[in-house]
């Protein structure tokens, strides 16, 4: 009898094992490897970083891109034009109001001050 427990025992600690293994193929997070070639390159397009400093840098370097090659729209005001605008908005509003909005499901009123929601109404229940 205590061979068979025994065995028993040993058969669940390997299939154990098995399904751990398994588990950590499909759900473990993925290393992120640090590719050879972008550092080799890095190093080539920055003369000021040399072979021997480029593997020390862990700090990556940024890439000059023209502005009609970048993804980023290009602002049409200033931001320091566009924040005095928004001061003046907000200064107009005073220190406590609400917005309303209205769609045809809800009727919402929210608070400025910290976006709380004051009042939430079913326009089509009331």
């Amino acid at each position: 009898m205590e061979l068979r427990r025994t065995v028993i025992l040993i058969a669940l600690a390997v299939v154990s094992y098995f399904l751990f293994l398994n588990w950590q193929q499909d759900y473990a997070p993925k290393p992120e490897a640090a590719p050879v070639a972008e550092e080799q390159a890095v190093a080539v397009d920055n003369p000021a970083v040399t072979a021997g400093a480029a593997a020390s840098v862990d700090v990556p370097q940024a890439v000059a891109t023209t502005p009609a090659a970048s993804d980023v729209p290009v602002a049409v005001t200033p931001p320091s034009q566009a924040l005095a605008e928004t001061a003046k908005v907000s200064a107009e509003r005073g220190t406590g109001g609400v917005v309303r909005v209205s769609t045809d499901v809800l009727n919402v009123d929210i608070d400025i001050n910290g976006g709380d929601i004051v009042r939430v109404a079913l326009p089509a229940f009331t």
